[in-house]
């Protein structure tokens, strides 16, 4: 008689009547497939509705769509737990939404109650996203037409939670570089790289809502969960704050989480980010080379990681994104809007210093066009520690219009940066202040990984970028910085706009590997009078 697992007797005790065999992986069973549909039993605490129940079918082509709202309304009812279960499905197969699904205040929506979803790439390649089940979702939503309104896939309202779903956006576009070459497809494009850059995400990419949007709710938790091939995955509406995102692997063609506008602190951990539609489109896999794919978005401006407008204090840690444009944007502008999903329109402009404030601690991103991205202040601080940026990107052309210019080398720069700071982040938005930034433990480095990113590939020294590209006014304390892999790192640290106000000292300074004096750069331009009284200066 073999004894169950202790780990999985504790848990099954923690969630009623949850069977043990319902927990456990098919090579417990000696690799035999546990069931071949969803089983309205298995897995669901006492209490809990099942999608199941309410006529979810999840064998990859049923809409599910109305089960689900079903459950959760059901869920809602004072009478009930408030939690809905996704039981798990068979290999190949999914839950299909095609609509939205509204998690009412206070309701639980769980697939795997122990933490991440079973996903294809924890296991051998090929990497087969119909090689496993587990809790999934097949989003397949309508598309709206360009510049319109959107609607999301999981509509949350306060007090919700979410946890242990893979959602798999199977119908997005997958394009390898064969069928971007090849003048039959239809995303060969005459004019190569460059004109799919320009165009593919506006020809091919479906214009649908985000994954989740949280309206105007507060203590909502989003955890271990996995999204692939979304446009957006995470969007807070107006008013949200108080809540936690953690745990978070996605891969998709716009931005992983997206803040207009935050009334309170919000808190991220370990989020985890790669362009476009998961690890089997990088590089060389059996369905054909993906180079392209991946460089063509993540040159894409809208492509972030962490994009925050206004939020009145945020905490994140432990975030790693892979091949992206921007790792970390802080505010929005008219170059660089944040669309409403619900109107389809940007929107409105900021208030003056009303910017994001917070801290990130253990920054890690491998590749991209932009580090820390400063686009609007706010008089408070921003803080970062312990990061590592590898600014790797850049579309040929675009330049870093330094106006007059103060610095080396002020000649056709790069747009490609470890912090680029935005005209739009002066003191004229900020009451007449420049905001500080404070850097602790930097690391930056530039490599050349056309491999995997096609022609988007490209070190700093070949593009002319800089470390710090400053086009609007701040100040910047930074102690333990380091720049790696960067020829004449010396004279590509920085670039001013003449127009800007800026400080910029680094202490304990290494450049390629050997000590280096400490970096005390200083302009100044004069406040204007009717800055210098609003501000009381």
């Amino acid at each position: 008689m073999t004894t169950p697992r202790l780990g999985v007797v504790l848990l099954s005790a923690l969630l009623g009547t949850l069977p043990v065999r319902a927990l456990l992986r098919d090579s417990d069973y000696g690799g035999q497939d546990r069931s071949t549909s969803p089983d309205a039993s298995r897995g669901i605490a006492a209490g809990c509705e099942s999608v199941i129940v309410h006529g979810a079918v999840g064998d990859g082509a049923h809409d599910d769509t109305a089960s689900f709202n079903a459950a959760a309304q059901a869920a809602s009812l004072p009478s009930h737990s408030g939690c809905v279960m996704v039981p798990p499905v068979a290999p190949g197969k999914g839950y299909v939404l095609t609509g939205t699904v509204t998690i009412p205040i206070g309701v639980a929506l769980v697939g795997n109650p122990a933490g991440l979803p079973v996903v294809p790439w924890c296991y051998a390649p090929p990497y087969d996203t119909n090689s496993t089940g587990g809790a999934r979702i097949l989003a397949r939503p309508k598309p709206s037409p360009k510049s319109a309104a959107v609607e999301p896939l999981f509509l949350l309202y306060r007090g919700c939670t979410v946890r242990g779903l893979m959602i798999l956006y199977d119908q997005m576009p997958y394009p390898t570089d064969s069928e971007f070459t090849d003048p039959t497809s239809p995303f060969y494009y005459s004019g190569g790289f460059a004109e799919a850059t320009a165009k593919f995400v506006e020809d091919h990419v479906p214009n649908v809502g985000p994954t989740f949007l949280v309206f105007q709710g507060t203590r909502v938790v989003i955890e271990d969960v996995v999204g692939s091939r979304f446009r957006d995955f995470i969007h807070f509406g107006s008013g949200a704050g108080m809540s936690h995102i953690r745990r978070i692997h996605g891969w998709g063609y716009g931005t992983l989480v997206k803040v207009p506008m935050a009334a309170d602190v919000l808190s991220f951990d370990t989020l985890r980010f790669t362009v476009n539609a998961g690890p089997n489109c990088l590089g060389h896999v059996p369905k054909g080379n993906f180079t392209w794919l991946p460089g063509v978005v993540a040159l894409q401006p809208d492509n972030v990681g962490l994009w925050m407008g206004r939020c009145d204090g945020y905490v994140a840690r432990d975030l790693f994104f892979f091949g992206i444009n921007t790792a970390v944007r802080l505010g929005y502008s008219d170059a660089f809007p944040m669309i409403d999903p619900l109107s389809g329109k940007p929107f409105a402009a900021l208030d003056p210093a009303t910017g994001p404030w917070g801290a990130i601690d253990q920054l890690l991103v491998d590749q991209c066009v932009r580090g820390l991205h400063f686009v609007w202040p706010q008089p408070l601080s921003n803080r970062f520690s312990q990061i590592q940026l590898h600014p790797s990107f850049w579309r040929q052309g675009d330049t870093f219009a330094a106006g007059a210019g103060v610095g080396p080398g002020l000649e056709a720069i790069g747009t490609e940066s470890a912090v680029m700071v935005e005209p739009t982040h002066s003191r004229a938005n900020n009451k007449g202040l420049s905001a500080p930034t404070m850097l602790t433990n930097m690391v930056v480095a530039s490599f050349d990984d056309d491999g995997n990113f096609g022609r988007a590939g490209c070190e700093m020294s070949t593009s002319n970028g800089r470390v710090f590209e400053i086009r609007g006014d701040i100040l910047i304390e930074g102690f333990g910085f380091s720049v790696n892999n960067i020829a004449d790192a010396a004279s590509m640290l920085w670039a001013g706009d003449a127009d800007a106000s800026f400080s910029l000292r680094l202490r304990g300074v290494i450049l390629n590997n050997e000590p280096a004096e400490d970096i005390n750069v200083s302009h100044k331009k004069p406040v204007p009078k009717t800055l210098r009284l609003q501000s009381g200066l």
